[in-house]
């Protein structure tokens, strides 16, 4: 198919994916409003909610990556692939496009492009983003908050935020 959606994500991910360069194309996270009991106990939001400890993501394009968050999706974490990065992780060779949004009625506490809160390795990243976060909380276009080690890391595009603390 030309659209592939998922709703809220595929859920925390532990172990190695190895994309081999192949391509995630229009590929679409929505996080509705009309799904709020079924998302309330979750703690992040993207492609994959949680990269566990130990675990890896490497080598994968993404074309038309989307992200957006019309929902109350009150403190948690959000980002295109990875909503929490845990530590001794890492995330390396990604190169794409990633639009997202996160709409006024929610108060995410972080919303990174590509991570949402960091406490990992990230490394050989390539991406064009187009991104607003339309409420007052932490804003990133790489990663929205956390204490990440970066290298070779390139983000180019548009971000919007009302927030008090946004990044590139």
């Amino acid at each position: 198919p030309d659209d592939t959606y998922i709703t809220y994500s595929l859920g925390d991910f532990f172990g190695t994916f190895d994309g081999q360069g192949h391509t995630l194309k229009n590929f679409k996270v929505v996080i509705p409003y009309s799904h709020y009991s079924t998302i309330a106990d979750m703690d992040a939001f993207g492609l994959f909610s949680v990269l566990k400890e130990d675990s890896i993501i490497r080598n994968v394009k993404l074309e038309n990556f989307e992200i957006h968050v019309d929902s109350v999706v009150n403190d948690r974490v959000v980002g295109g692939l990875v909503g929490i990065q845990e530590k001794d992780t890492s995330i390396e060779n990604i190169q794409g496009n990633i639009i997202g949004t996160v709409d006024a009625r929610s108060s995410c506490i972080s919303f990174g492009g590509l991570v949402g809160e960091s406490y990992g390795i990230i490394n050989d990243i390539d991406i064009d983003i187009d991104i607003g976060n339309y409420t007052e909380y932490i804003t990133g276009g790489l990663i929205g908050q956390g204490d990440v080690t970066l290298s070779r890391a390139r983000v180019d595009g548009r971000l919007t935020s009302y927030g008090k603390h946004t990044g590139g």
